[in-house]
């Protein structure tokens, strides 16, 4: 058989146990994409996620051979990092035309799911911890000017329900008709899951889709396209009700 060892592509040192982001992905160059929260404690207090230098708070975007910052990236004081100013993303994903679709945990009132089209991914700033989703969350820090700044697609209040997003997948299976080319997402603190479509003016408001999962974890796709649900003990597939 083929051995595989194991390489060690990235270590970083956490200052507080919390805020830890948890996702990697490739992009269509082949590079990975791996997403870190801003190192933790309450409300960013040494203020990484918009230190560029910092590697918290951040998409990273590496060379998966070596390690190393990946060939385009826009910071040359910070060669791995691809986008800045998140608290905790804990998931995100690509879609078939590229847009990036991220997920980015709030403190205390607000959740965010950002919708960003491939030409503005690179050097994207999405605003932590200046703004709290589309609210002012620290109105005597600066937003760093070396980014583009990336207004929320989507935002939800704790008091409607739910407290901790987990970002999903845009579905392009042919299982559940009435899901096609929307946006599935949910909620760790309720379960709920919900979808969205994209408009003109960003996305349309989130509706509920009819399945409740306890301790949901994150969302992906099998070979067929079809969704797949993760919760902390099952892996579920989607199919119409």
């Amino acid at each position: 058989g083929v051995a595989f060892l194991p390489q060690d592509l990235l270590t970083l040192t956490r200052p507080y146990p919390n805020h830890n982001g948890g996702h990697l992905l490739f992009d269509a160059s082949g590079m990975l994409l791996v997403s870190t929260g801003d190192g933790g404690s309450a409300g960013d207090p040494e203020q990484r996620a918009q230190n560029v230098i910092s590697p918290f708070g951040k998409l990273l975007r590496l060379d998966p051979r070596t390690g190393k910052g990946a060939a385009g990236n826009p910071f040359p004081r910070a060669p791995r990092v691809w986008a800045m100013g998140l608290r905790n993303p804990w998931r995100f994903s690509l879609d078939t035309n590229g847009d990036l679709y991220l997920g980015d945990v709030g403190q205390s009132d607000e959740e965010e799911i950002n919708v960003v089209p491939p030409d503005q991914q690179r050097g994207a700033n999405f605003g932590w911890s200046v703004y709290e989703g589309n609210h002012v969350f620290k109105p005597d820090e600066v937003l760093n000017p070396l980014g583009q700044v990336v207004v929320p697609a989507l935002t939800y209040q704790h008091r409607d329900g739910g407290c901790y997003v987990v970002g999903g997948q845009v579905y392009r299976g042919k299982a559940v008709p009435s899901l096609s080319g929307s946006y599935v997402f949910g909620d760790f603190c309720v379960g709920r899951i919900w979808a969205v479509e994209r408009s003109t003016r960003g996305v349309t408001p989130y509706r509920e889709v009819g399945v409740r999962v306890d301790g949901l974890q994150g969302f992906g796709l099998d070979h067929r396209g079809e969704l797949l649900v993760m919760s902390a003990e099952q892996l579920y597939r989607l199919v119409p009700g």
